[in-house]
């Protein structure tokens, strides 16, 4: 039996109009090893007939597994976990799109450093891409070999904890014994149950490779899972997600990260605030950000320690001094009003 190199993992949740994109790019990837495991997530409209069709059409690579009923995209991430095969895994979100050569890329360089996790960066782009921007994306980088760079976990933790990482599990691979293991999960039925499973990863990593060039491509898309239904309840609800990190960081006792933990307690809790409001603004909420948790959080974080800490970046003593003096609130919900109007 041929092995696996890479397990992809799509979660489909009523996508009939993005799924096609998505999952072509997924066929398309220069890298031939690979099994894509799509776990219908009891969608209502035609999603789960054009996955059956792709299907039909490559029985040998395509894995679809139908649930009767929504489970939520962190369920669906770890059942694929579960049933997959390959030497690593992968997720794509089902209405985003990859550079044809990204997992190949990330493969091969995983395999090169022998690293637990391989990262790239991503791209955002409207919710309407045009074909043109398709064909730019196909051709990105097919050529180019990509350079890598090979760092410790210290180092990835740092870079996590500056917020230089993104806490998006879909620009990453991951060894699938790192995660079986470690039984590293994604939280169900959270918000924001991306970035406890990326720190857990990084945690339990020997070995990390990255590199700064942007091969995936996420879709700004005003109906997507992250963004339909939310309630004051599910906005409340991420600061449990902060205080599960938190705890994830605190049981590190690594002495090597400084003060990495002043600069990640206002980077993480800028990051709160920052989704509190981008959430109130898409879904019309009346809510008020100032009972924030992350607001308290900073606020108590003392300015001397903050303002002298050589590990603490500048983006978040400014952001500090912003929440300090009350202002970072109607400054960020300008500048998502602005965002949100120039990408629809």
């Amino acid at each position: 039996m041929k092995k696996i190199k890479i397990s992809i993992i799509i979660p489909v949740y009523n996508v009939e109009k993005y799924i096609k994109v998505c999952l072509n790019s997924v066929l398309n990837q220069t890298i031939e090893d690979k099994e894509i495991i799509l776990i219908n997530d009891a969608s209502i409209d035609n999603s789960l007939k054009i996955i059956k069709d792709y299907e039909k059409l490559y029985p040998k690579m395509i894995k679809v597994i139908n649930l009767g009923e929504n489970k939520g995209q962190s369920y669906c991430r770890n059942l694929g976990i579960d049933i997959s095969v390959g030497e690593y895994i992968g997720f794509v979100d089902s209405d985003d799109i990859v550079s044809p050569n990204m997992f190949e890329q990330l493969v091969k360089n995983a395999i090169n450093g022998n690293s637990d996790i391989a990262m790239t960066e991503f791209n955002v782009y409207g919710e309407n891409i045009k074909q043109d921007d398709l064909k730019s994306i196909n051709n990105y980088n097919i050529n180019k070999d990509i350079k890598f760079e090979s760092i410790s976990t210290i180092k990835a933790l740092k870079k996590f904890l500056k917020g230089e990482i993104t806490g998006s599990p879909c620009t990453k691979i991951y060894k699938r014994n790192l995660l079986v293991e470690n039984n590293i999960r994604f939280p169900v039925g959270r918000y924001y149950e991306d970035m406890q499973v990326i720190l857990s990863s990084i945690i339990n990593s020997k070995n990390i490779i990255i590199n700064n060039d942007k091969l995936y491509y996420y879709r700004n898309n005003s109906s997507s899972t992250t963004k339909r239904n939310i309630t004051k309840k599910h906005i409340y609800s991420i600061e449990k997600a902060i205080q599960d990190i938190n705890e994830l960081y605190t049981n590190t006792q690594m002495r090597e990260l400084n003060n990495s933990k002043i600069n990640y307690d206002i980077w993480i809790n800028s990051m709160l605030i920052d989704n509190q409001i981008l959430f109130k603004i898409d879904n019309n909420l009346d809510i008020d950000i100032k009972d924030s948790k992350g607001i308290y959080n900073i606020k108590k974080l003392k300015f001397f320690n903050v303002m002298f800490a050589k590990d603490v970046i500048l983006k978040n003593k400014l952001n500090y001094i912003l929440i300090k003096l009350n202002s970072y609130i109607y400054l960020k919900t300008f500048k998502q009003r602005i965002k949100k109007t120039i990408l629809k």
